[in-house]
């Protein structure tokens, strides 16, 4: 319960920090949408100059992200590379996976007393 209480923790706040960049897009779009809509020269100038300190910490932010996000993009992109396509008939994948597991238990060990996992209750738990 600890490591689950501790893995919420971090997901909500892995969430939070991408709500905020999503608002911080916002604003900057805001921005543009401002600059966009100006009809002198005097508006031009002043929105451009709020605006551009906005794009150029926006793509350092993107630019970080693109970097610190590689290497779970690939493994995302992998796993996904790896998964049967629309046209593969669920009874098949069922019956592949019946098979290797077949192989996979003819192979290995025994598991430790410690790691078996039963479904049956056990009152001596609580």
């Amino acid at each position: 319960p600890k490591l689950l209480g501790a893995q919420g923790m971090q997901n909500g706040g892995m969430f939070a920090a991408m709500k905020g960049a999503l608002l911080g897009h916002e604003l900057v779009i805001d921005q543009m949408r401002s600059f966009l809509t100006c009809t002198d020269d005097g508006c031009v100038k002043s929105a451009l100059a709020m605006l551009r300190p906005t794009i150029v910490q926006a793509i350092a932010d993107a630019t970080f992200f693109a970097k610190e996000m590689a290497p779970l993009k690939q493994r995302i992109e992998t796993q996904i590379s790896a998964l049967p396509g629309p046209d593969v008939a669920p009874q098949s994948l069922a019956q592949n996976a019946a098979e290797k597991a077949g192989d996979a238990q003819s192979r290995s060990t025994p598991p430790h007393p410690e790691s078996t996992v039963s479904l049956q209750e056990d009152d001596d738990l609580w």
